[in-house]
């Protein structure tokens, strides 16, 4: 995949705060995956794709299909972290992205989250025109930029 072809970019800062520890004040595994998850929605807000929204018009929903996650550091309790997200494929039934978890200059974990569209019986189906215009018109309007 091209992280070019896709240059929508996001970043989203976040407080490590005690109920995302383990008893030794580290930051528990799930929790990067808790931040990746609010990353997203704040990246798709940005867009005005609320998905609430989302789910009440347009009956359907995003889902994490498949994530990957490679741990590199621990993050601690009271700690400002940047989750970094970054849109690498667009397709009509999925998402993928590309995010890190950072400290200042310190990479904590990489993650590769495949995000798939289901409608209300829970079976897969295509992004809404509506996601996918307004996705596609700021990926057109980056790469715009990228070529002047």
């Amino acid at each position: 995949m091209n992280p070019n072809k896709f240059p929508i970019k996001h970043f989203h800062t976040i407080r490590v705060y005690y109920e995302d520890t383990d008893a030794t004040g580290r930051v528990y595994h799930a929790s990067y995956l808790k931040f990746a998850e609010r990353a997203r929605t704040e990246m798709l807000r940005e867009f005005q794709l609320e998905q609430s929204q989302i789910r009440k018009k347009l009956k359907t929903f995003f889902v994490v299909f498949q994530c990957n996650v490679m741990y590199l550091s621990p993050a601690f309790l009271d700690e400002d972290l940047t989750v970094h997200s970054h849109l690498i494929d667009l397709k009509r039934v999925r998402m993928i992205f590309d995010q890190q978890i950072w400290r200042q200059q310190e990479c904590l974990a990489k993650l590769t989250c495949e995000i798939a569209c289901i409608n209300e019986k829970g079976r897969p189906t295509r992004i809404p025109d509506s996601v996918l215009s307004k996705l596609r018109m700021d990926i057109k309007d980056k790469m715009s930029l990228l070529h002047t």
